[in-house]
C-alpha cells in the first residue's frame, strides 16, 4: 500500500470522520489529540489535511517533539506541505542570544504563508508561536528588491543593510551578513537558505546568483531577489503581530 493510500484509508476512521463532520460548518477550531501511540497523531493530522486542504497549526510542548512530528508528517505528505517554526532565541526570550538560522527559517515560513495559495501544516511550540513579528506592511516596506539589468547604488544598498541590522563582513557565512568587494556584493538574506552574489558592471547589475558558502560555487542564476531583514529586529519600527493571525 502506498503512503497516500494509507493516509486516505486512515482518514476513513470513524473518529476522523466525526471530527470533520463536527467542524464542517465552523471556521477556526481547536482539537486536542490524546492517547495516540507512535505516528498515529501525525497520521491523523495528515488525514485531516488531505481531506480539508486548509492551513493547520500543530502545537507541541517541546522543540524536539516538534521536529520529530514534522519529520513524521513529511514522510506522509509532500515536504512542501509541512513547515517547522523554530524559536528565535537560543534561550527562551533571552534577547541577547539570537539564533540567526532560526530567524531565517521563520522569515522563509512567513513569506510562504503570505505568498502561497496552497495550504500548509505548521508545526510549532508555544514559545515559537507567541513571538511577535513585524506586520505584513512593515515587512514589505523594509524589504529591498533587486532585479537583473537594473541600476543599483551600492552606497544606498549598504545604508539599507546597515539600518536593518545586517553586519558587514569580509565573507558571509550566516543570515544577516553582507560583504562588498569591488563590484561584487554578497548578501545573506533572512528569506533564503543560500546567500546571493550580485556582480556589477559599473552601476548596473550584470548577474545575480546563489552560491554555496563552503565552496563559493554558484548554485543558480536568478533574475530577481528580495532582501528580507530580521523579522524580530528591534530596529524596525511599527506594530508587531502574533503569528496566530495566519491561521
Amino acid at each position: 500500500m502506498k503512503v497516500k493510500e494509507l493516509v486516505e484509508s486512515f482518514g476513513k476512521h470513524a473518529q476522523i470522520k466525526e471530527f470533520l463532520d463536527n467542524n464542517q460548518e465552523s471556521g477556526r477550531h481547536i482539537a486536542r489529540f490524546e492517547g495516540l501511540a507512535g505516528s498515529a497523531a501525525a497520521m491523523s493530522v495528515a488525514a485531516i489535511f488531505a481531506q480539508r486542504q486548509c492551513d493547520i497549526l500543530v502545537l507541541l510542548p517541546e522543540s524536539d517533539e516538534a521536529e520529530f512530528f514534522k519529520s513524521d508528517l513529511t514522510n506522509l505528505l509532500s515536504d512542501n506541505d509541512v513547515l517547522l517554526l523554530p524559536e528565535s532565541f537560543k534561550r527562551p526570550f533571552e534577547l541577547d542570544e539570537i539564533n540567526n538560522d532560526a530567524i531565517q527559517v521563520r522569515a522563509e515560513l512567513i513569506s510562504k504563508l503570505q505568498k502561497s495559495e496552497s495550504p500548509h501544516i505548521v508545526v510549532a511550540t508555544p514559545e515559537s508561536i507567541m513571538e511577535k513579528v513585524i506586520s505584513d506592511d512593515k515587512l514589505r516596506k523594509n524589504s529591498f528588491q533587486i532585479r537583473l539589468s537594473e541600476k543599483l547604488d551600492l552606497e544606498f544598498l549598504s545604508d539599507f543593510l546597515d539600518e536593518n541590522e545586517f553586519e558587514r563582513e569580509d565573507f558571509v557565512y550566516e543570515p544577516g551578513q553582507y560583504a562588498v568587494r569591488g563590484g561584487i556584493v554578497d548578501i545573506y538574506s533572512f528569506s533564503n537558505d543560500k546567500p546571493y552574489r550580485i556582480e556589477m558592471d559599473g552601476d548596473t547589475i550584470e548577474s545575480i546568483r546563489t552560491f554555496e558558502i563552503d565552496s563559493q560555487l554558484s548554485v543558480a542564476r536568478i533574475n530577481h531577489l528580495s532582501i528580507v531583514p530580521n523579522i524580530q529586529s528591534s530596529g524596525i519600527a511599527g506594530e508587531k503581530v502574533a503569528l496566530f493571525k495566519y491561521f
